[in-house]
């Protein structure tokens, strides 16, 4: 299946059905623009939800929505479980499998958003290469890896471009039927890069 078939009338995405619905894909979407705290998610929900809320309303509003999302069996601990969010030193983060799935429901706003992003997500990447230790691997088999000479070559690569690459992947498997909800992030990156590669040798024959 090419990536133009690969469309979203044929996927299907569990935490994107159902009464959480709104809430599960606000909370993506907010997070994709920046992490935050619980309360400072529910602020923004509040403001997505009920944009023209008197502000009077919107502390009380705000406050019900926090308690929606951050009790025990909540939104954030659902995402969480599942996968799309994570939490670090208490703020919340989208995942890459989070990053995935607010690809399928919202196309046009992830792609803006990384093409906005594009100098920022570069500035990291390099900053994550140079990190790399200057030292060459021995690996069980003898084969040894100079980093030294392999960094050059990373810091040419446009991040922007590699998450576009997963999107896109990631796509076209969950069309043929993967849930997303159940697969865990590391084992569909795992068949992204499978497929990646075997459509890579294909088109170099």
């Amino acid at each position: 299946m090419s990536r133009k078939q690969a469309n979203k009338s044929n996927i299907r995405i569990g935490i994107f059905s159902g009464k959480s619905m709104n809430y599960n894909l606000a909370i993506l979407e907010t997070l994709f623009q920046k992490q935050g705290t619980a309360w400072q998610i529910a602020s923004a929900l509040q403001k997505k939800i009920n944009p023209n809320e008197q502000k009077e309303v919107r502390y009380y509003r705000a406050q019900k929505i926090y308690s929606v999302i951050q009790r025990k069996s909540g939104r954030l601990a659902d995402l969480k479980s599942k996968g799309y969010i994570r939490e670090t030193n208490g703020k919340w983060k989208l995942t890459r499998k989070g990053l995935i799935a607010l690809s399928i429901e919202k196309p046009d706003l992830v792609a803006t958003g990384l093409q906005a992003s594009k100098d920022t997500l570069a500035t990291i990447f390099k900053e994550y290469v140079n990190a790399i230790p200057n030292e060459t691997l021995r690996e069980p088999l003898g084969i040894q890896i100079d980093l030294s000479k392999i960094k050059p070559y990373l810091e040419g690569i446009d991040p922007t471009s590699i998450l576009r690459t997963i999107l896109e992947e990631s796509r076209i498997l969950l069309s043929h039927g993967i849930e997303l909800d159940s697969i865990s992030e590391e084992d569909l990156l795992d068949l992204v890069m499978i497929r990646s590669a075997t459509q890579g040798s294909k088109n170099s024959r």
